[in-house]
């Protein structure tokens, strides 16, 4: 089971009424959807979440929905006035669609329910195809990818995106075909452990590397990040499919209705006392926990934990800045 515990850069929800209102959409003006560019962007939704009480339907070129017995999700915006005019001539207020206020219910328990305008479809939807809530966002395109790993740290991260030269562990990455970065990451926590397998693989310096393991005992740290589909496959072409590396998907159930996955080997085993792991590898996995607000000393904490023992580490060549920074983060940490 996972469990997302809070968000990164969580968006301000208050407004002042009299110059700005939330809009909660759910069709092209879904982030990165054909009219988000024009009317929406750049901002970042203040939360995902759904309203109870109406149905979607398939229109062709766009949804509507109605009034009914169903939940929609959709995605909240904050506008101005001026912005809220735009989209009203946008979806036709008033004649294709009208515009009502409801209550909006996030997916995070953090988030409060909100109230926002939605555009309700204005004429007859009898013969058209429902979109039931499980495929909703309307013909939605983005996933969460869950790392566990040195993914966790965003700047290593990128590089499997963006491409080019990684300096943490020396290799140079072919971009991604869309290379736009995640705008949006989440801690979470897995059901299971996260573990050290395969030293001398040839990677990180012959380091052991991070493993998930869903039956495992314990709590596994993670971090969560909003990609395109598009994305996933390049994603697991880079942290590699063969028998030795990460050639298993698990759905991992959703974040805010939009599904998550991770990929790990159900088959390796634990082998990697610290004497096997690099200096860099730990480091970026620290990096990844701090940047989700944990301190260096949990961070160095929990990788102890996920070693299979602890041994005093041998460090390879080139880990000797990354291993003074440790050791003075652990001094700093725990005076």
């Amino acid at each position: 089971m996972m469990h997302f515990e809070r968000r990164i850069n969580k968006v301000n929800t208050a407004i002042d009424t009299e110059k700005e209102a939330f809009v909660f959409v759910y069709g092209t003006l879904l982030k990165g959807r054909s009219n988000y560019a024009r009317f929406l962007a750049p901002a970042d939704p203040v939360m995902r979440g759904e309203i109870k009480g109406f149905e979607m339907y398939d229109l062709g070129a766009f949804p509507g929905v109605v009034k009914g017995n169903g939940t929609v999700k959709g995605e909240v915006y904050r506008v101005t006035k001026a912005e809220l005019e735009r989209i009203d001539r946008l979806e036709g207020e008033g004649s294709l669609y009208v515009k009502e206020l409801v209550t909006v219910k996030g997916y995070l328990t953090e988030d409060n329910d909100l109230s926002a305008y939605v555009y309700i479809y204005n004429h007859s939807v009898d013969g058209l195809p429902v979109i039931p809530y499980e495929t909703q966002p309307y013909k939605n395109n983005y996933v969460w990818y869950v790392s566990y790993g040195s993914n966790m740290c965003a700047e290593r991260f990128a590089s499997y995106i963006e491409g080019g030269y990684c300096d943490r562990n020396g290799r140079e990455y072919d971009a991604c075909a869309d290379d736009t970065l995640p705008t949006e990451s989440v801690a979470v926590t897995l059901d299971g452990n996260m573990y050290f397998a395969n030293f001398n693989e040839g990677a990180w310096e012959n380091s052991a590397v991070s493993f998930y393991d869903e039956k495992g005992f314990g709590i596994a740290y993670g971090r969560a990040y909003l990609v395109k589909e598009c994305q996933l496959e390049h994603i697991h072409s880079r942290e590699g499919r063969g028998s030795h590396w990460y050639p298993d998907t698990l759905e991992l159930g959703e974040i805010e209705g939009i599904r998550a996955i991770t990929f790990t080997n159900k088959n390796v085993k634990p082998s990697a006392p610290m004497s096997q792991i690099s200096a860099a590898y730990i480091s970026t996995i620290m990096d990844g926990l701090q940047e989700m607000g944990e301190s260096a000393a949990f961070a160095f904490d929990y990788i102890m934990q996920c070693t299979s023992r602890f041994n005093e580490a041998c460090w390879t060549r080139k880990d000797a800045v990354y291993e003074e920074k440790l050791r003075q983060e652990w001094e700093r940490d725990h005076k």
